[in-house]
């Protein structure tokens, strides 16, 4: 083991030499049975999106570690900043034609909410209108990384790839390009190649709304219910409600 990697704000990651071999060893700091992971799927999903060479290779993977090839951040290719670049990444990534679970929003909504404990009781309602808003027409599951950020997009050689996967299964396109695009239309045009539709931003917006709610669930599943800011997901969640009545 050689060092400790920066980043992870769930996990930790070592860097590893296996004789002339670079790895990376992830370690969990969530656990494995937490809603929405699969450690079985994400490294098969992984090593899908790395053959087709949008991921580094994943070698081994158990319940609660994995390892892949270690990738240099070369520099070289797309900024990870670029909200445009990462969406032409994901673009791609939901391109590919996998087996895999499907991660159905409403359905991970009940099961967090059951665990998380008190939320405002407004919520969930507002939440489920906004889940309405995700199905624009002609719409089919697609592979989603859920957590396309910068921080997890590095350069390699003159692309961009995607790591961590362990929120990966098939799910709303609209919910994984809010999370990568933010509120940059550009992104959005790079990934569809064109202006959206009505109906795709109405799903966008939708999205945008519900990702402050997921992922206050988020933190209050683990623990750290005191850095969610409940006005302010309450806001979104509100604000999307209104302008959809309009």
């Amino acid at each position: 083991m050689l060092r400790q990697l920066p980043g992870g704000e769930s996990n930790e990651s070592w860097l590893l030499a296996w004789g002339e071999h670079r790895l990376v060893l992830r370690l969990d700091g969530l656990d494995p049975a937490a809603p929405g992971l699969d450690r079985a799927e994400e490294h098969a999903l992984q090593g899908a999106a790395a053959a087709a060479g949008l991921a580094p290779p994943p070698r081994f993977g158990c319940a609660d570690f994995l390892v892949s090839d270690y990738l240099d951040e070369d520099g070289t290719g797309p900024d990870p900043a670029d909200a445009a670049a990462r969406a032409r990444l994901l673009r791609a990534i939901h391109a590919l034609k996998v087996r895999a679970r499907r991660l159905a929003p409403a359905a991970y909504l009940e099961t967090c909410e059951a665990r998380a404990g008190a939320i405002p009781r407004a919520l969930p309602a507002l939440a489920r209108k906004q889940l309405a808003a995700l199905a624009a027409p002609g719409d089919a599951p697609v592979l989603c990384h859920n957590d396309l950020t910068a921080g997890n997009c590095l350069r390699h050689r003159g692309r961009l790839l995607a790591i961590d996967w362990e929120y990966a299964a098939l799910g709303s396109r609209w919910l994984d390009l809010a999370r990568t695009a933010g509120d940059s239309s550009a992104a959005v045009e790079a990934y569809l190649a064109r202006p959206p539709s009505r109906d795709e931003q109405r799903a966008l917006t939708g999205a945008r709304a519900l990702l402050p709610y997921l992922d206050a669930l988020w933190y209050s599943l683990h623990g750290r219910g005191d850095a969610v800011d409940w006005t302010a997901v309450t806001r979104a969640l509100e604000t999307a409600d209104a302008g959809s009545q309009q």
